[in-house]
């Protein structure tokens, strides 16, 4: 019979313990998706913004509700404004394959690149060794703790070579971003 309530006992424990830990995992829960609506710091946001898009020497200003710039691309391609727009990958993770009549020349190391002018640490490349043909460096912070980014100067804009892929890559409004062959 003891061991009967003992049991009986430990059960009611375990079944307590395991409706608290349930219970603490919805803000836990709510938190993971709150981290999943946000890349690199920042919420998708639909509101409406203007950006420039520049494809190439085509200078596009772009309204829109979108949040990130593959989704810009797509609707650019849609809308007829580019001719082409085509990429491999999923819409998270896409490499941009042909956009517009810009063209890659793989014999000479030439290949798309992305640029932007968001001043966010984590959206710019850190120089590590790799240099597009048309970057620089630029040094920001103060030391001991600078950093050197990739930029370039581009039709009168300061753009940081991007380290996110377009799929990741934020829309800010009044920002400027640019596909180039590099």
């Amino acid at each position: 019979m003891k061991k009967r309530i003992v049991l009986i006992a430990l059960i009611a424990i375990l079944v307590l313990s395991i409706g608290v830990a349930l219970v603490a995992c919805d803000p836990l829960e709510s938190q993971i998706r709150d981290l999943q609506n946000k890349v690199n710091g920042y919420e998708a946001d639909f509101t409406e913004k203007t950006v420039t898009v520049y494809i190439g020497e085509e200078n596009f200003e772009v309204t829109t509700r979108k949040a990130f710039f593959h989704d810009i691309l797509k609707d650019m391609k849609k809308q007829g404004l580019i001719s082409a727009y085509d990429f491999s990958g999923g819409d998270l993770s896409p490499m941009i394959t042909q956009i517009d009549d810009l063209m890659q020349n793989a014999a000479e190391y030439k290949y798309y690149s992305v640029w932007h002018s968001i001043d966010e640490f984590s959206l710019k490349a850190v120089y590590s060794g790799y240099m597009p043909g048309r970057g620089t460096t630029k040094v920001e912070g103060t030391e001991p703790y600078q950093t050197t980014f990739v930029v370039t100067e581009y039709e009168g804009n300061t753009l940081y070579y991007s380290n996110v892929g377009v799929g990741l890559l934020p829309v800010v409004d009044g920002a400027v971003y640019a596909v180039l062959v590099d």
